[in-house]
């Protein structure tokens, strides 16, 4: 029996040629870590009977990005030549999509000084055209930190591959 051989598309062969660099040259330290998630649900409930969806990754986008203005070496990228660090003035967090051509990273542009409902409705609109293969290039360039999520999968727990140049990664698993 022959095996299949499945030819990637473009953005596929990418993003296994960007990972598979990332994991070889980029340290990995895992930290697991459960959060209370109550009042977040309870921010997004009373928005749902408000008439507002409010998505959990624009929730976790908004309290992430809040909290790197405080711990800015997160909101960082490694400068090769240099040999040195660059600290972000801008967050501009990106979101991991997949999409029926593959994953890609929407990006909501400066999310910390953006309120929960504005980040959900760009989010709406980003993974829509990501989906539809028209994402504008500002949909998927210069992100500072990225979120990853595969809870709505059941995953618990995972170690997700940092994107260079960044310096960080959340993953995110199940709500329980």
């Amino acid at each position: 029996v022959d095996d299949e051989v499945l030819r990637l598309n473009a953005v596929r062969r990418l993003v296994a040629r960007r990972m598979t660099e990332a994991w070889q040259t980029i340290p990995a330290v895992t930290l697991h870590r459960s959060v209370p998630m109550g009042p977040l649900l309870a921010l997004r409930a009373v928005s749902l009977k408000n008439g507002v969806r409010l998505s959990i990754d624009a929730l976790v986008a908004a309290v992430v990005s809040r909290s790197l203005r405080e711990h800015s070496i997160l909101n960082s990228s490694w400068l090769e030549d240099a040999q040195s660090v660059a600290i972000h003035k801008v967050i501009n967090v990106a979101i991991a999509v997949d999409t029926p051509h593959g994953l890609t990273a929407v990006v909501l542009r400066e999310a910390d000084a953006r309120s929960p409902e504005d980040l959900s409705e760009a989010l709406r609109q980003m993974i829509a055209r990501a989906k539809d293969r028209r994402s504008l290039q500002s949909d998927v360039m210069d992100a500072t930190f990225t979120i990853t999520n595969l809870g709505a999968l059941g995953v618990e727990q995972f170690t997700p591959i940092i994107t260079p140049p960044q310096a960080a990664v959340l993953g995110l698993g199940s709500i329980t």
